[in-house]
Parts: C-alpha cells; sequence; structure tokens
C-alpha cells in the first residue's frame, strides 16, 4: 500500500514517509511471531494479532494527517505501541531462550525485530524533538545498525533456503561474512573517530557499504521473485522475501543521506553506538 502525506511541510513529509515504513515494518513483524508460534501459544498468538491491527490501524491513519500539530500528535501515539511491541518481542525472545515456548521463531531473528523496534522508537524521539538534521548518530552508529541487520538477513535467508539450493546458501553466508566484516570496520571508525570529523577513510568505507548494498538488495530481489514465482525451494514467505529486500533499500536510502551529511560537516562530531 503506498501512502502519501501532501498537506504538511516538506520537512514533516519525509518523516511521515520514514513512519510509514516503519509502520509497516512492524505490523509485519507481528504477523511473522503469530506464524512463528505453536498452536498451543494461543495468548501469545492473539496478543501478535492484536499488534498486527493496532499497526495496521496507524498505517490507514497515517494517509488522513494534514497539519503539522497532527502529525506530532500522531508520533506521541504511535511511540507507545512501538514501546508496547518492543517488550512484548523482548518477552517471547526470553521465553524462547528458557525453553519455555517452542515454535519456529528463530531466537535471533526476534532479537533481530526487537533491535528494529528501538530504532524506530529513537527515530520517533528525534523527530518529536527536532532533531532530525543532526548527523551526529547517523554517519557511524547507522552503519552499525544497518550492516549487521544486513549480516542477520543473509543468515536467515541461508537457514531457511533448502539445503539442496546450495548456490543460494553459499552465496548467503559469503553476504553475511562480508557485512560482518563491514560491522567490525564501522565499530573501529567508530572508535577512532570519537569526538573528531569525518575522514577520507569513511568517505571511502561509505562507498564500500553501499557497493555491497546494492548487491545483497540485488540478490534479495532475485530471491523475492525466484520465491513468488516458486522456482526456488526454501521456507521463505514471499512476503519475507519482500521485507528484507524493503530494508535493503531503506538501508541506501540512509546511506545516500549519510554521503551528503558527511560533505556538509564542518565541524567535530560525537559517535554514537546502539
Amino acid at each position: 500500500m503506498d501512502i502519501f502525506c501532501c498537506e504538511v511541510k516538506p520537512y514533516e513529509c519525509l518523516n511521515m514517509k520514514r513512519v510509514q515504513f516503519w509502520l509497516r515494518i512492524m505490523k509485519e513483524h507481528s504477523l511473522f511471531m503469530k506464524l512463528g508460534f505453536a498452536c498451543s501459544d494461543v495468548e501469545l498468538i492473539r496478543q501478535a494479532e492484536e499488534f498486527y491491527n493496532v499497526f495496521e490501524g496507524f498505517e490507514k491513519q497515517s494517509c488522513k494527517i494534514k497539519r503539522d500539530e497532527e502529525f506530532m500528535n500522531f508520533v506521541c501515539r504511535i511511540m507507545v505501541a512501538v514501546k508496547n511491541i518492543f517488550s512484548f518481542k523482548r518477552h517471547v525472545l526470553h521465553l524462547i531462550i528458557e525453553c519455555e515456548i517452542g515454535g519456529y521463531n528463530y531466537p535471533l531473528l526476534i532479537d533481530h525485530i526487537s533491535r528494529e523496534a528501538m530504532y524506530f522508537l529513537k527515530l520517533l524521539q528525534k523527530i518529536q524533538d527536532g532533531e532530525m538534521d543532526s548527523p551526529v548518530d547517523s554517519i557511524v552508529s547507522d552503519n552499525v545498525f544497518w550492516l549487521r541487520h544486513m549480516a542477520d538477513h543473509a543468515r536467515f535467508i541461508a537457514g531457511l533456503l533448502d539445503p539442496s539450493e546450495r548456490g543460494f546458501v553459499e552465496q548467503a553466508n559469503a553476504f553475511a561474512v562480508q557485512f560482518e566484516q563491514l560491522q567490525l570496520q564501522a565499530r573501529d571508525l567508530d572508535s577512532m573517530l570519537w569526538r573528531f570529523r569525518p575522514n577520507n577513510d569513511l568517505i571511502r568505507f561509505e562507498m564500500d557499504a553501499t557497493k555491497a548494498t546494492i548487491q545483497i538488495r540485488d540478490f534479495k530481489k532475485a530471491a523475492r521473485d525466484l520465491i513468488s514465482s516458486c522456482k526456488i525451494v526454501s521456507l521463505i514467505p514471499p512476503l519475507l522475501a519482500d521485507h528484507v529486500l524493503r530494508e535493503a533499500e531503506y538501508f541506501l536510502e540512509v546511506l545516500e543521506q549519510i554521503k551528503d551529511e558527511i560533505h556538509n560537516i564542518d565541524e567535530p562530531i560525537i559517535m554514537c553506538d546502539y
């Protein structure tokens, strides 16, 4: 579903598009969790369905926002729901790792989607505080977050493909190693550039990260198309394949924004971490 905001300021419209992206992600997380629960976990299934309805409702409401004041009030209401789904995800994770529930939800997958809820919450907080133009926590920390998530995606894909799909499994594992190495490099840069300005090494790193992300985006697109046309053997639902593709495309938008911010920075910056 494509949703557009037309009557708010351009600044708010950009933020609304970000919010709409994450509302859909949270909604789909609820569905994926529900599908992974054992049939006997009736209460968890009910809660997942409730979260799905909440975020679907926010999606529908988002296209009706016409004024900045309405948008900021909307952000406040979303923050409550995101805090709640974050707590739900962490609760489910703890149940899984303590072997209190079964089902088919990977512990790392639940940890992964809980990190995304926290990322969304921080985005909403920045929108609320009016700090969206600040590059302080978007240069290295965004890389650390997204590179880790691209590596996670590759691991999940490799684990959900049928073992007979040896070529695709090998490609997915290679992407996982590549993004794990990039994430470690980002953490090193985070440490070296603390309270300093971006340097040529960071610029080169951003180019490497962008190149790798384009490659995994293309891999995910090919996998999604094959899954949708039943030309690959896997346990990956078409919606999940499309979900991780959209996140790679979002990361490419983040990288483009980071490139612009790097060229506009004259003062030393403070690097943050997730």
